[in-house]
């Protein structure tokens, strides 16, 4: 157990230790602090339907068809869509 939550801090050490200084040096106030959950929450949802496209993609032998890079454009094609949806949102409200 102490040895999966020391790798984990090994491995992950350096984005957390930037994140905080980021949010110490910015002090954001209440609404900086909701866009950033936002932007964590819509990046998750981003996250979760790349998964789905990829569990279903994942059926097809991409390896026997020689497109090595097609996992790589499925989520970047997913987080393409989801920018474009929260663009779309942001003018249209």
């Amino acid at each position: 157990m102490f040895e999966n939550v020391k790798n984990f801090i090994l491995r992950n050490g350096l984005w957390i230790a930037i994140s905080a200084i980021v949010v110490v040096i910015l002090a954001p106030q209440l609404s900086e602090l909701r866009m950033m959950v936002l932007i964590v929450f819509i990046e998750l949802i981003a996250l979760a339907l790349s998964g789905i496209a990829s569990f279903v993609y994942t059926k097809v032998d991409f390896i026997e068809s020689r497109s090595y890079n097609a996992l790589g454009a499925i989520f970047l094609g997913v987080h393409f869509l989801v920018g474009l949806g929260v663009v779309g949102l942001y003018y249209a409200v």
